[in-house]
């Protein structure tokens, strides 16, 4: 069953340099929308992406998958009989798509692992629903194709004895289920990022986790394990404080593994990356500049790549214990890297409100795509919305969406840049009054006014040079733009 949503949610070009050129698109004042991770169509420009979406005034998350073309929602499926989240979406072929999640069962309090399959044109075509443990909704999921092309899946969340369990999931590619086995941690009142998974040889697996009765810890390092098919474990190791949470890991030769993840340095944190060999002994190493707040993940997938001389990771710069609408400035980092992990750029985006990096997904023109969150607490209305950032292999913006236009069909805001005359024009079919304000960086109030004129056009050649938050409000919704004045 197709269901797609009406509107276009919003998704927004960036530059390079710092706090210039985000052009903000908010459907309604009362949505929150949350991506985890990304994939690349073959066959196409479009991009699926997972998420959940959600009223502010709801706690009810619907399972939610996009598709992006240029930089923009094009279409999207909501599962809207079901409470959850979707995770992972893996393509089977052009026109087949795998997607995992979890969403609640009322009759067991438990959340099961969903797993469904759908065609190109979001049509589902087959379901599978499976039991699991958890009383709360999972907080990540991870999921891989083996070499006999099944799902391979890594999870962590919570049970009824609040004991935190990392779930591990076989299940064959007709979504049956074959293996479900857990690791809990008991103990532990607080969760240890155990999300991500590989197979290192046939029907072998590594995977990161925080389980200090499985893995010899080294002072507040997280650790791998070795399991096989049936995920009894065979092996275990510490990244020896290296790494302690938030963690990822790829497969990136026959005999080496890249890893990525948060080093806590108190009272702040550091991105690290590390290329080890499969008894796990570091030979390569790269430890951010900039800190990250501790407890708190960088990214649900943090590092990727293509091809091995050219790997991309990506974080959040400054991320608060305030998550998720903190009232501090954050930055999105991206660093390339070649296969020696020697840095060719960087790049430093944002400062101007919250961000909060979800995912980065290498591309196959040898760029990179970023998603994730922001919050701007300067409205006063507490949501998210999510991002799209597309880069290309030396770090410039390949995607934008055009500073002219709107959610709602013919409103605009131009010039953009601007030195003296603003306008912003509305929808003609608008026949309720609608509010334009305009913001200062700091969330002063600059400049009101309620109007049912098309065409509104304001002096702002007082103002300093700099940027400013033009907001569009009416009882259809709300939509930010920004502007720079210069």
């Amino acid at each position: 069953m197709k269901k797609t949503i009406s509107v276009l949610f919003l998704v927004f070009s960036i530059t390079v340099t710092m706090a210039q050129n985000f052009y903000i698109k908010r459907s309604t004042d009362n949505i929150e929308e949350h991506p985890f991770f990304i994939i690349q169509c073959s066959n196409s420009n479009s991009y699926l992406m997972t998420s959940y979406y959600k009223k502010t005034t709801s706690s009810i998350p619907i399972p939610t998958l996009y598709k992006l073309r240029n930089n923009a929602v094009v279409d999207s499926l909501q599962l809207l009989s079901e409470r959850g989240y979707l995770y992972n979406v893996i393509e089977i072929n052009d026109n087949l798509y795998s997607i995992l999640g979890y969403v609640y069962n009322s009759t067991t309090n438990k959340y099961d692992l969903l797993f469904s399959q759908i065609d190109s044109s979001f049509n589902i075509l087959l379901t599978r629903k499976y039991s699991t443990i958890y009383q709360k909704v999972p907080l990540l999921m991870k999921t891989i194709i083996n070499h006999n092309n099944e799902y391979i899946s890594s999870s962590w969340g919570e049970d009824f004895s609040s004991i935190y369990q990392a779930q591990y999931t076989r299940i064959n590619n007709n979504g049956d289920l074959i293996t479900m086995h857990y690791f809990d941690y008991p103990g532990d009142t607080s969760p240890h990022h155990s999300w991500d998974i590989i197979e290192y040889t046939n029907d072998r697996y590594i995977a990161p986790i925080g389980a200090n009765y499985l893995v010899p810890l080294v002072g507040n390092g997280a650790g791998f394990i070795k399991m096989d098919t049936l995920f009894n474990v065979i092996g275990a190791d510490s990244t020896r404080g290296q790494i302690n949470l938030a963690s990822n890991i790829k497969k990136i030769a026959n005999n080496k593994l890249l890893y990525c993840g948060e080093m806590a340095i108190s009272p702040k944190s550091k991105m690290r990356v590390l290329i080890l060999d499969t008894v796990f002994n570091i030979q390569n190493t790269y430890t951010s500049t900039s800190q990250d707040t501790m407890l708190k993940s960088p990214a649900y997938q943090n590092v990727d790549f293509i091809n091995k001389n050219n790997i991309y990771v990506a974080f959040t710069n400054s991320f608060q214990d305030l998550y998720p609408f903190g009232t501090d400035p954050s930055w999105i980092d991206v660093i390339n890297f070649d296969s020696l992990l020697n840095v060719r750029w960087k790049k430093h985006i944002g400062g101007d409100m919250y961000y909060g990096v979800n995912s980065i997904l290498a591309t196959t023109d040898g760029g990179c795509m970023i998603i994730g969150t922001f919050y701007n607490n300067a409205i006063g209305i507490h949501q998210r919305d999510f991002f799209a950032l597309k880069l290309d292999s030396l770090g410039n913006t390949v995607m934008s969406i055009p500073n002219n236009i709107g959610l709602n069909s013919g409103i605009s805001v131009f010039p953009n840049p601007c030195s003296n005359m603003l306008t912003v024009t509305l929808n003609q079919q608008i026949t309720k009054p609608v509010t334009i304000q305009i913001f200062n960086v700091l969330g002063k109030e600059i400049f009101q006014t309620l109007t049912t004129n098309t065409e509104n056009t304001f002096n702002i050649s007082d103002l300093s040079n700099g940027i400013y938050l033009v907001k569009i409000e009416n009882e259809s919704g709300v939509e930010l733009q920004k502007v720079v004045k210069n």
